[in-house]
């Protein structure tokens, strides 16, 4: 799998013009995020000059059936409507996704949604589907990173690797968003395990070039 050679599709972008080009998607694209403005976003997004600071995955309900984890925890899914699976300070949850970009874009300082599409065989989309459904189900109940802050702060210090400094141990007792999109990747078989979950940011998926991710290269790609 690769993904999309474009830098990313914005979802807003025919929001004035016409429906949003949401039944597109497919379950496992990447939704990346700029929330909108409240003085820690307007730090990230400005003095930090992150294009988007929050990650996860599309769903698409017709590939869940009856007996799956997502659909036995979330049988009012629509499915003419798509969503996103992320992780928030209130644990993993299931949003509808057209409501969540309308979210963004409200306020004085509105945000932008995108997405990054993998590319691959139906056969491995449906392979990759179980994976999604299974992380659901273990992942559920699991809290948000209390030392976010601190774990963001490790993943950025790349350089500082070679003196033995930065480098994060896996731990996935408790996820941020990237993390649990990462950890999804990892057990999926695109992302290889030879870097810890928690390495990941948003932005290491915003500025892939299709092939690679951070440190890592895609499998199969």
């Amino acid at each position: 799998p690769k993904f999309s050679s474009l830098a990313a599709m914005a979802l807003d972008a025919l929001r004035n013009d016409g429906p949003l080009p949401l039944l597109d998607l497919k379950t496992g694209d990447l939704m990346l995020s700029s929330e909108p403005l409240n003085p820690l976003n307007c730090f990230i997004r400005c003095c930090l000059c992150m294009k988007v600071h929050h990650i996860g995955l599309v769903i698409r309900p017709q590939d869940f059936d009856s007996q799956s984890h997502v659909r036995q925890a979330h049988p009012e899914m629509d499915n003419s409507k798509m969503y996103v699976l992320h992780f928030l300070h209130s644990g993993l949850k299931l949003w509808d996704l057209e409501r969540y970009i309308h979210r963004v874009h409200q306020g004085c300082g509105p945000g932008s949604v995108y997405v990054r599409q993998l590319q691959w065989s139906e056969g491995e989309r449906r392979t990759f589907q179980g994976h999604i459904d299974g992380t659901f189900e273990e992942f559920k109940g699991r809290k948000f990173e209390k030392s976010f802050y601190a774990s963001t702060s490790m993943a950025f210090c790349d350089a500082l690797e070679v003196c033995g400094i930065g480098q994060s141990q896996e731990d996935v007792s408790s996820l941020f968003c990237s993390e649990f999109v990462a950890e999804v990747l990892q057990r999926g078989g695109v992302l290889p395990k030879t870097r810890a979950s928690s390495e990941f940011v948003p932005m290491d998926f915003w500025s892939s070039d299709g092939q690679h991710v951070e440190q890592t290269s895609l499998l199969g790609g």
